[in-house]
Parts: structure tokens; sequence; C-alpha cells
């Protein structure tokens, strides 16, 4: 899941062999670039190949750390080198002209708040002027939240007054909000209207209608909301660290957890780190950005997640054994001086601020940091080199992380709204989702074929600009304007697959065949990290990732006691890592935890689980 910040930028994300060490380097973005250095090798012992330059050379392929997995690029793809109108004569052959309503179809929803370009706003900027020009259609703001805590407040208050949003997004099916709206039979029925309005595309990458996808959004028969989620992958962590430090201290990428206290040790003996490891702990061991989840997963285990046992049943994750293990490690960090003395306290957005200051040089992300917390810090520090590596492996040699949630994000609309404003929305998800359809299978495409967030188009003079018959980086990305707007319906779980196959063939094709499209993103450092970043993550997901096997909707017994048990177990693990409380005070946690709802909820989770079979 998490804060409005996570679900604003990516949310919420390719089968390969790859390498078991270091990946792709990425090196600052600032002009002038300085020259490609010398590849980072991974620890001998990982027999990895060496990982790629932090900037792929000009007269060579582009380097990733995988070997290629696209299909060999179509016939004709050589020859689309034209100038600048070579973007809109393709547009306009492979995307069909968009369904437009007259008059403009207006629709309100809880948006986060976001950064605007030069004196654009939510109602008037790049994107929803492409909107309303394609599609007739305007997303406006019920209200924008800045944080987690804002967006729980501004929605408690929406609830208690009835005051909702007409278009409710990034709803999870598994939370006592969902259940409430359920209860109050304030969400719409869409069952027919998606059946009439969703495109055959639409429906098939989502699944309709038999799929779990559907079936976390189904209410006694009815479809109460539309399901969306990039996959599993696209919320899996890799181990991001600074190149540049691991050069002056004389070490290779960590591969264990040991190695990984040694790394970030060295950082700060060496006087270039406060830190050992940038982490967030505000709403506990799991989270979207500079999360702990690895070291648990290290141990077999995910804190939050409901766990398959050797018999088949569904346990709950922060009340195993090994998660003792987990917090005693933790904990030793913490009097180390290895995390932040206040991590405790930070969210997701506050560690990004430390990462950027140069603080640290480590912590676990997403395949998409290059452009969120590395790209922070080489706005403070251009010279910075930052590469990727797997998780580390445990006591036992086992390596694990947790896998995004697939199934149980929804959109959901007012019950009582126009119908027309909810046709509209399911019109723009057709138009969106074809463009990614096209922008996967077809190889002459528009630079928006070429980025993994190709739903949002890219804008000349905003992300990009014509220097000649070349293209380069330009000031503000449009596609921030949009997450938590038009994008979110526009998600199913095998996009990223399919566009990370893709770029990775372009990177792999000899460079005298690229277009300037092509060109312009197979030589951008960024670009290039992520395509090796989210090719290891998907390519290790079967080897790494750990499953939350509970989508279901709440359990009577979670909408009972599940606020209250959070908390108690957010306090009790956070108390223990600080040294606040005794190691043995996890056990009593388990008590507590099984007899104040926990067994039961155990029960209910295993009953819904055996209904799935």
């Amino acid at each position: 899941m998490s804060s409005p910040k996570s679900r604003l930028t990516r949310r919420g994300f390719l089968s390969a062999a790859a390498v078991a060490g270091a990946g792709a380097a990425l090196a600052g973005c600032a002009p002038p670039p300085a020259p490609a250095p010398a590849p980072t090798t991974a620890p001998e012992a990982t027999k990895a190949p060496a990982a790629a330059p932090t900037k792929a050379p000009e007269a060579t392929k582009a380097a990733t750390t995988v070997p290629p997995t696209a299909a060999p690029a179509q016939a004709g793809c050589a020859n689309m080198t034209g100038p600048r109108g070579f973007g809109k004569e393709v547009y306009g052959k492979l995307i069909p002209p968009a369904r437009k309503f007259s008059p403009l179809v207006t629709i309100n929803a809880n948006l986060g708040v976001r950064e605007f370009y030069k004196g654009e706003s939510a109602v008037d900027n790049i994107v929803s002027r492409h909107m309303k020009e394609h599609l007739g259609l305007l997303v406006e703001p019920k209200w924008e939240s800045g944080s987690a805590d804002d967006d729980n407040q501004k929605w408690a208050t929406a609830m208690a007054s009835g005051d909702l949003p007409e278009m409710m997004l990034y709803l999870d099916t598994r939370t006592e909000r969902w259940a409430q709206l359920v209860k109050a039979d304030k969400l719409a029925d869409l069952t027919d209207i998606w059946a009439k309005t969703a495109s055959p595309h639409n429906k098939r990458a989502k699944g309709y209608p038999d799929s779990d996808f559907f079936k976390s959004v189904t209410v006694n028969g009815r479809i109460l909301g539309v399901p969306f989620n990039q996959g599993d992958g696209s919320a899996a962590n890799l181990l991001w660290l600074r190149k540049d430090w691991l050069d002056q201290v004389g070490l290779k990428p960590p591969t264990t957890l040991d190695e990984l206290y040694a790394v970030g040790r060295a950082f700060m003996q060496k006087g270039l780190a406060k830190f050992g490891l940038a982490a967030t702990g505000k709403r506990g061991l799991v989270a979207w950005h500079a999360t702990l989840d690895p070291i648990a997963g290290a141990y077999g285990i995910i804190p939050t997640f409901w766990l398959k046992d050797a018999g088949g049943n569904l346990v709950y994750g922060s009340v195993q054994p090994a998660m003792a293990e987990v917090l005693a490690l933790l904990r030793k960090w913490y009097a180390d001086g290895f995390l932040e003395p206040d991590f405790p306290a930070k969210a997701e957005g506050d560690v990004t601020k430390v990462i950027a200051s140069g603080e640290v040089g480590m912590y676990f992300g997403y395949w998409w940091e290059p452009q969120y917390g590395i790209d922070a810090n080489q706005k403070v520090d251009p010279k910075a080199q930052w590469l990727f590596t797997d998780v580390p492996k445990g006591p036992t040699g086992r390596r694990g992380r947790a896998n995004g949630q697939v199934v149980g994000s929804a959109c959901a609309f007012l019950k009582g709204i126009p119908q027309i404003k909810i046709e509209a929305m399911f019109e723009a998800t057709n138009w969106l989702m074809e463009r990614m359809a096209q922008s996967v299978e077809n190889c002459d495409y528009v630079l928006a074929a070429l980025s993994p967030s190709s739903w949002s188009c890219s804008f000349e003079g905003y992300d990009h600009v014509w220097e000649g018959n070349e293209i380069k980086k330009g000031q503000f990305r449009p596609d921030w304007y949009f997450y938590g707007s038009y994008m979110p319906m526009s998600l199913c779980p095998y996009q990223a697959t399919g566009t990370f196959a893709r770029l990775k063939g372009v990177m792999d094709r000899d460079p005298k065949t690229w277009n300037p499209y092509e060109r312009y993103y197979a030589l951008d450092p960024q670009h290039v990290a992520q395509v090796g970043a989210a090719n290891r993550v998907f390519g290790t997901k079967a080897e790494m990732g750990i499953e939350n096997e509970f989508w279901g909707q709440p359990t009577k017994t979670m909408v009972e006691a599940k606020a209250r048990l959070d908390k108690m177990e957010l306090e009790t693990l956070m108390t223990i890592v600080t040294g606040q409380a005794p190691l043995s005070r996890f056990e009593q946690f388990v008590k507590d935890w099984k007899a104040q709802g926990g067994d039961k909820i155990t029960e209910e989770v295993n009953a819904w689980y055996k209904s799935l079979r």
C-alpha cells in the first residue's frame, strides 16, 4: 500500500535469467555527463557478470544487467529514424481515437498534493488539457492530501458527514474503510455499466469476470469497484547503495545480512554516512520506500502478511517465532547507531529527505528509485553514483522480500452520481489501456511507448525537448499529473512485464537502428538503471518474493478488532527495537494478540482461504 505519496507516484509494479550480485550502476545526471567509469563487479562468490556502466556508451548497445528477454524488433524499426514529425505520425496510426464526451464531463476524486509546473494547477495542466481535448473529461480534486495522516483525517471527516468523493481512488478491499462503505451502501453498482462500456482489451487484461482480481471487488454477486494493480513485482525491493562510496571503502555489494552491516559501518567509519541503513518505521517494518521487510524476509517471514505454513494453513507473519530473531537483530543495529534514532517516527517521505541529504548511502527500494530517492540525492550531489543488488541472505542462506499485493486495490464510485461520469471514466480507461497495449506490441511508436508510464503520455517542453533531430531530457515529468487521477483504473497486473521486456529489447538492439525516441531512452542513465532493476525484480520473484496470501474482504473480527491489534503490534515491535521494552516482551505480545481477537481472525482467514479451493 501506504501513504498518498506512494499512491501518487508508483503503485503501487520479467521473468529473465539475471545476475545474483550487483545491478546497473547509476551515475549523476547533471550536465555535463561524466565519462562512464569502469563497470562494477559483484562479489566473486556470486559468479555474477559485471554490472552495467553508469552511462550507456553511444557506440555500443545500452548496457543492462540481464540477458535479452524481448522478441526481436519488428521489421521497419530500423528505418524509423525520421525527425520531429515521426511521433505524431506514428501515434495517429496506432492509437484509435477516443470516445469524446460533449459537453465536458467532470468528476471529483480524492487526490494527493502534487507538484505543478510553471503556474499549472490540478484542473489546468498539460494532462488535464490533453484529456479534455481527447475525451471531454476532467478529474477535479474533492480534496488533496499531503500525507497519510492527512488523508486518513479527510476520509474520517467525509465518512462522518457523508460528503464523499464521486470517484474514490486507491481503496483497499481488505480494510475497514471498504467494509464501512459497503455496509453503508455508498458504492455504486458497476456490474452492468462495466459489462457494457469496458473494452474487450480492458476486460481481458483485468481478468474479467472470473479472476481473483474481480472477486476482490464483488459483493453478493455485484461489482462495486474496478480492480487495479501493476503486479506483485511492482512493489518488491532491491538494495540500493552508493557505488562511489563502495569504491572508497574498498568493499563489494553485500550478499548477506552480516555483509550489509559491514558495508554500512564502513560508510559510517569513513565519515561518508551518519547512519548505516535508511529506514522508515512509522507504519511498521513493511513500507513502500526504505522498508525493512527484506530483513524479516531473510528469516523467511514478512510481518503483517498472511503466510502459508507447512500444513497449508495461513498464519500471521508478525506473531511467528522467527519474528523474535528479526527483532533481536534490528534491536542490535539500533543500539549500535546503524539505524537513525528517530526512524520509528519517520514516514517514507521523511526518509527521502535523509537519502537526498547524503546522510546515508544504503536503503531498500523499488525499481523506480532512480527517479525518486536517488534522483533527490543526485540533485544535491550530482557526482553521486548508485547501484542495485539483491536483498541479502539470512542465517540459513534464505533471501526474501515482500511481494506487492496484486489483489485488493480498487477504484469505486459514489452511489447516485450521474452514470455518464462513470461511463466517461471507463472510456478513458479503455483508451489509456489501448495505448499501453500498443506500446508493448508495436516497436514503431512514440516516446510514450518507451516509458514504463506509457499510459501517461509524454509532452514536448515538459519531460523532453527537441534539439535538432535529437531528444533531450526536459525539466518536468507530466506523468505526475496522471497519478491519482486518470491513471489508476488503467493498471493491470501484467503491464510492467510486457513493457520492460519491450524496453530491454530496444536497449539490446544495435544503436544504429534506434529512432530518436529510442535513442533518448536507451542512453539515459535513469532509464537504463530502471529497466535493469525491473528486470531483476521480475526475474527473481519466484526465488525471493513472499506473498501475502490473504486478499479477501475484512472478516467480522477484523472489522471489530484489527485496528486495535495493529496499534498494539506497531507499538510493541518498535519499543522492542528501540530498547524501550525487553525482547521477552514479544512473547507476551503474541499471547495478547491471539487472546484479543487474533485467534478468531486466523480461523476466519483460513475459512476464507479454504473457500477458494
